[in-house]
């Protein structure tokens, strides 16, 4: 009896019907008539997201203690990443997330401090060479808790817009920017 409920659920696994087959009769039509969409993606069309090493983490020191592990501020790093897309059929959105770890040093203490993540997006063009297509430097604020001088944060980015067309080709990359603010960001 139990190997007969198995090879049914099997089959019903292994059924072939084609998209038209199990497509909403309703949302069918719409789409013949040239609705607006704005369907989610498979994930396996979405971009995936990647760390480069140097940039997953991020450390601050006191003033003058670049390196001094005694003058570390805090330090955080990125742990797990997620995604998710969705298109108009001219746009790719992607909703970019990244759980992350903040831990005060030995300088450091209780806070709220702002972490530099940027969000880049590349496109692997036809001689195999990545071109940046989305670029933005997100100051994100994380809390060092007092009671155990260390969290958890989630950063999100929901607005990540790609032309849809690149989306095939495109990685996306999260990381922290420890390099200068631009200059006309400076006062």
């Amino acid at each position: 009896m139990v190997s007969f409920t198995l090879l049914g659920l099997l089959a019903g696994c292994n059924s072939s019907s084609s998209l038209s087959d199990t497509a909403p009769q309703g949302q069918a039509s719409d789409l013949r008539q040239g609705a607006s969409v704005n369907s989610v993606v498979v994930q396996a069309t979405c971009p995936q997201i990647f760390m480069r090493d140097a940039t997953a983490s991020h450390r601050v020191y006191a003033r003058g203690g670049d390196g001094d592990p005694t003058k570390l501020v805090y330090q955080a790093a990125f742990a797990d990443t997620t995604r998710s897309c969705t298109t108009d059929g001219n746009q790719m959105t992607i909703n970019v997330l990244a759980q992350g770890r903040i831990v005060a040093g030995p300088a450091g203490s209780a806070s709220t401090v702002s972490l530099p993540v940027r969000i880049t997006v590349t496109e692997t063009n036809a001689m195999q060479l990545e071109e940046q297509i989305y670029s933005q430097l997100v100051s994100y604020p994380a809390a060092i808790p007092a009671d155990s001088l260390s969290g958890q944060f989630l950063f999100q980015k929901p607005d990540v817009t790609i032309p849809a067309s690149s989306a095939q080709n495109a990685k996306v990359y999260i990381g922290f920017d420890s390099g200068p603010a631009p200059r006309n960001a400076r006062n």
